[in-house]
Order: structure tokens, then sequence, then C-alpha cells
């Protein structure tokens, strides 16, 4: 079997983690299908190598987001991932975060518009609303396991996590890792509301740094 749709079930982020899993001895298996979108999974392997993948824009929940997490942590070729305007939010969020720690290749990761504080943004997107509508419950679950990575992560150089709703707190700790980590040098943090509180300490922790981009 090479193909594999399993879209019309809810197997959630235990079966998600099972499943990966099993893909990281299983060399088969090509194609995935969670979310109503197939993964390719030798290019997120790497043995099918390429050096970008635009992933944006398909719908991808948790359980796509904790698959492509376990495959790419052992990507030697891929430098280039845009998972940006998806569903992912905070399991999907923590897994990518976790492949981060093993992954000295990727040097650019956009993970902009997928709640991943549990904010909704409904139906806008970072390219067509600059205020997404706030439903859910705020949880930094996902920024904390995000923060530490980039505090061990080596070459990422560009990371987009804008139109999350990441808000003051997560300002905080995003603020904290900008004046550990002397490899990013492009951040996108738009769409954030962090408010005075989280804008000021992030704008202080990267006074000084010369030639960093930061977009907020």
């Amino acid at each position: 079997m090479i193909t594999l749709d399993i879209s019309d079930n809810d197997i959630g982020d235990e079966g998600a983690k099972a499943l990966a899993s099993a893909l990281r001895v299983n060399a088969v298996l090509a194609k995935l299908n969670l979310d109503g979108h197939e993964l390719d999974l030798p290019k997120l392997r790497g043995t099918d190598p390429v050096a970008s993948l635009d992933l944006s824009c398909k719908r991808l929940g948790p359980a796509s987001a904790i698959v492509i997490a376990s495959l790419i942590a052992g990507n030697a070729v891929m430098t280039t991932l845009n998972l940006g305007v998806n569903y992912i939010r905070a399991e999907g969020a923590a897994a990518i975060a976790e492949a981060l720690r093993g992954n000295e290749v990727l040097s650019s990761l956009d993970l902009s518009g997928n709640e991943i504080c549990g904010i909704d943004r409904g139906s806008s997107t970072p390219r067509c609303c600059a205020a997404p509508r706030s439903q859910g419950t705020y949880s930094a679950a996902s920024i904390t396991p995000l923060a530490e990575a980039l505090k061990v992560n080596g070459s990422l150089t560009e990371l987009d996590i804008g139109w999350n709703n990441i808000g003051p707190e997560g300002g905080v700790a995003i603020a904290e890792v900008l004046r550990g980590n002397a490899v990013l040098t492009t951040l996108n943090l738009r769409g954030n509301n962090f408010g005075d509180e989280g804008e000021g300490v992030i704008w202080d922790a990267v006074s000084g740094r010369e030639g960093f981009e930061l977009k907020m």
C-alpha cells in the first residue's frame, strides 16, 4: 500500500502520534490524507529531496502537523517549509517545535494564521484581514515549546508566526528567546495583539541588533 486516506476518521492527537511513529520506520507509504489534503511523505522525509515545500492554505489540522513534524525532524535537505494559513493549532505547533530541536537544516518556517494559541481567526486570513476575530480560549501551550526550541535551534533564520493572537504573555516568551538567539534574522509577528507591554519587550530584545528585520 502506497496511499492511505483516513480523512473521514478523527484519529485525534494520540492517534496521529502513533501513526507518525509507524511512518518513521515505514518507507513504503508515499501518500497520506488526514485532512482532505494528500501529504507527500517522501518529500517530507527527504527521500524525494526538495529544498522548499509549500503546504499553505491546505486546511491541515493538528494530526497532519504532528505527522509532518515527525518526518521533517530527520529531513536533511529541506530548508523552507510553509504551513501558513492552516489549522494546526497548539497541538500541531508544539509538535513542529519539537521537530525544530533536532533539525539543523531548516532555515525558513511559516506558521502564520494557524490559531496556535487557541483563538479562532474565523474566516479571515493574514492576506485579507488586519483584525482576526477573537473567539476561542487563549492558551500559551504552543508558545512555550516553540520558545524553548528556538533557544537551541541553530539553523532557523526566518520565522513567520503572524496572525496567531499570541498576546502579551506570548510576547514576553518571544522576547526572552530573542535576547539569546543570535541566528534568527527575520521575524514576522504581525496581527498578534501583543498590546503595548508585549510589543515593548520585544522591541527592547532586538534593540541594537544590526540587520534584524522585525515585522510587528
